[in-house]
């Protein structure tokens, strides 16, 4: 299976989270280590493997990972190491993961979505995606210090 990379995330202590566009599934996953600790160590994220515009090929395991959802839609375990496979620029990587974009929040997440919630255990919602706005005015609120 092959994947573009689209968001590597710090989740401190030594690891990352990556999540991106299956070019099979045409859908974003997050691919996961089938053996332990389900990040990735933070020295993966070079630029030559996991780093967003990067293709890398993984081999799903089958099983399913033992997490609740939203997260679980997305996870895939994996067997042994991705590999690199390609390269996109970042306008090819964003037009790739076309599929991932919405209009608004409530339109990636559903009727059960409110800025007074986060997105429901265990209700089949997605995870991951994108929201393109044609505001020019944004701002991000950095409650765990990620950004």
């Amino acid at each position: 299976m092959k994947i573009v990379i689209t968001d590597v995330t710090d989740m401190r202590g030594g690891h990352i989270c990556v999540a991106g566009w299956s070019l099979d599934e045409e859908r974003m996953i997050r691919p996961l280590h089938g053996s332990g600790h389900y990040h990735w160590n933070t020295n993966m994220a070079r630029d030559d493997l996991l780093c967003p515009g990067n293709i890398i090929t993984i081999k799903p395991s089958g099983q399913l990972p033992v997490r609740g959802n939203p997260h679980a839609a997305e996870d895939y375990l994996i067997i042994g190491e991705p590999a690199l496979s390609g390269n996109l620029s970042d306008v090819d990587m964003v037009q790739t993961a076309t599929g991932s974009v919405h209009d608004s929040v409530q339109s990636m997440f559903g009727d059960l979505f409110s800025v007074e919630h986060f997105v429901p255990e265990d209700e089949g919602f997605c995870s991951l995606g994108a929201i393109e706005t044609q505001s020019r005015r944004m701002g991000f609120d950095n409650n765990y210090e990620k950004l």
